[in-house]
């Protein structure tokens, strides 16, 4: 995968979605006798964590003082992580789950590395050597594919080291397709195409496919991705949602 540095150079940006979520976008049909009306699904689950450590500053004079006093307004928050530290502990985290295929990273809205379809793997070490040439920054993107038990999914990291008192620095989405989507081993277009109608054949099962979707991407973010993320940084709280795309 080539590499953007510095990033004024770097062709303007364009995300290439992996094959892996395109694959499950074009076999299930438009509508008709033997075909669900679903072309996707999609299945978002996000953790947002706040860490241990950070400071916080505010005016303590004027009129802004006497607001951030009474009203709370104009406080910010920095956290203990340089955009640096965080990205070489998200590398530890990602590798350690095998997930080190990296598609993008920006750091401060420049775009550091960047997936251009060379097919080179196991390549987030490389793109975070990247970022450790740059002054600190405040805030980075960093976007890796890989596979866990139940998805193969484009994992999105996001990390702002100061920010307004009221925000989570840190998410971490993941954006699964199941794997029991996608085609198997030996099995022809036709085959795959005709298994994953009778999945969806009804609302009644497509409602349960959801439900295990959802129950599964639950499961790996509390399981696997949370464990992992609190071992590298010192958490304070985090709070875990999931959501289906049906489209």
């Amino acid at each position: 995968m080539a590499h953007c540095s510095p990033a004024p150079h770097c062709p303007s940006p364009a995300f290439i979605a992996p094959p892996m979520i395109l694959m499950a976008s074009h076999l299930y049909g438009s509508g008709g006798a033997d075909r669900p009306e679903y072309s996707t699904i999609l299945t978002r689950g996000k953790i947002t964590a706040r860490f241990k450590g950070y400071t916080i500053e505010a005016p303590d004079s004027g009129l802004a003082g006497w607001l951030s006093e009474k009203l709370g307004m104009f406080k910010s928050q920095t956290e203990p992580y340089s955009v640096q530290d965080f990205l070489r502990r998200s590398e530890r985290v990602l590798t350690g789950l095998g997930m080190d295929d990296a598609v993008l990273l920006e750091v401060d809205g420049d775009i550091v590395y960047r997936d251009n379809g060379d097919k080179q793997l196991h390549d987030l070490r490389e793109a975070v050597k990247y970022a450790e040439g740059r002054n600190s920054g405040n805030r980075t993107f960093l976007s890796v594919v890989g596979k866990t038990p139940a998805f193969q999914s484009i994992i999105k990291t996001e990390y702002q080291r100061r920010h307004d008192l009221d925000e989570a620095p840190y998410s971490f989405k993941a954006i699964g397709t199941a794997k029991d989507l996608l085609k198997n081993e030996g099995e022809t277009d036709d085959q795959h195409m005709r298994r994953v109608s009778s999945m969806l054949s009804s609302d009644a099962k497509v409602k349960k496919v959801v439900s295990r979707y959802r129950a599964a991407m639950r499961e790996e973010l509390n399981d696997l991705f949370l464990p992992r993320i609190s071992e590298a940084f010192s958490i304070e709280s985090s709070d875990i949602s999931v959501e289906t795309e049906l489209s």
